[in-house]
């Protein structure tokens, strides 16, 4: 049973889509950088099951309380809540090159040391592991973060790019958001 209330805007993130999409299978290890309210983190965690692990990792306290109330409520066995500034490298605590798939959703527009997160997801990142990067559209809708904070998925690719990790496809989200999926 879920106790997400269903998305007010038709079309928006479907968490269950977007992991079916890259393929997350049974044992595997996803890190949600940057977890908010953990939607992603509680999707894997279906989809990975319980030989699998997630780590919801998270600056903000009050967010990953509220993600370990949920995780208690519903019983959730591997999901583990690490709290951490994912823009200092090494602070998740994660060991290096541990992580199958490392999702990075809606944080990019909130700061602009994104070369030091996208070294962090590479850090946690398995030879072989995917990085997911899902953030907002340059559009102007009535919804989200300020336009002028947008990143472009062009300077996010450059940057991912630029220390090694190479661009493999793009994963359809919705229309407020795009998805691009990066390979260690």
């Amino acid at each position: 049973m879920s106790i997400d209330p269903p998305s007010p805007v038709p079309n928006f993130v479907d968490p269950h889509k977007i992991l079916a999409e890259l393929e997350l299978t049974e044992g595997e290890s996803v890190a949600d950088l940057g977890c908010g309210s953990g939607f992603l983190a509680f999707e894997a965690a279906k989809l990975v099951g319980e030989s699998g692990q997630v780590y919801a990792v998270d600056i903000q306290k009050t967010v990953l309380s509220a993600v370990q109330s949920k995780i208690n409520l519903q019983g959730t066995r591997n999901i583990k809540t690490v709290w951490a500034d994912v823009e200092v490298l090494g602070s998740t605590k994660i060991k290096n090159d541990s992580i199958d798939t490392v999702l990075l959703a809606s944080i990019f527009y909130q700061t602009k040391k994104h070369g030091q997160i996208l070294a962090e997801a590479k850090r946690i990142a398995k030879t072989g592991g995917k990085i997911v990067i899902i953030d907002w559209e340059q559009t102007n809708i009535p919804m989200g973060p300020d336009v002028k904070l947008r990143v472009l998925k062009d300077e996010i690719r450059k940057k991912a790019e630029a220390i090694d990790l190479k661009f493999t496809n793009e994963v359809e989200v919705d229309s407020y958001h795009y998805g691009l999926v990066f390979v260690k």
